[in-house]
């Protein structure tokens, strides 16, 4: 299965935005990144490129430093990506195993719910039910 870096196009624009310092992030779920940078193999990229122009490009990941080259700076753009991702999760310096519910944990919200706001509690968001029961529970806990 090709990859984007199995496109010559793909790499020279990678690499053309590394050398002038424009940060680049890969999207994707967390763990295809993390597969991802296992397999990554610009060398493939070759054969995208017409027959007649495979000596311009050629010359072009010699001049970048060659494919194993561009294949860690691929790597390291993956890494700089998870590592944000991971960044960008935080909540007070705690990750999501400190925010999430279980689904039992989630009837007992539902059906306390029920009987605190019998009014609403069907017409009520993720959002209101947090807002309305799960901080003032939680304040000052870490949690929540």
């Amino acid at each position: 299965m090709p990859s984007a870096f199995s496109y010559a196009w793909n790499v020279k624009t990678f690499v053309q935005a590394h050398l002038k310092g424009i940060p680049i992030r890969q999207v994707g779920f967390s763990r295809v990144l993390r597969a991802a940078m296992k397999s990554v193999d610009t060398r493939s990229s070759l054969f995208s490129v017409a027959e007649h122009e495979r000596r311009t490009h050629r010359e072009f990941v010699e001049s970048a430093g060659g494919y194993d080259a561009i294949d860690e700076l691929v790597r390291q753009s993956i890494q700089e990506t998870l590592d944000a991702f991971l960044v960008r999760s935080l909540q007070d310096g705690r990750g999501p195993e400190c925010w999430g519910m279980y689904m039992a944990q989630l009837r007992t919200v539902g059906a306390s719910m029920a009987v605190e706001f019998p009014e609403e509690h069907r017409v009520c968001t993720m959002a209101d039910t947090v807002e309305k029961w799960v901080k003032p529970r939680t304040a000052g806990r870490g949690m929540g």
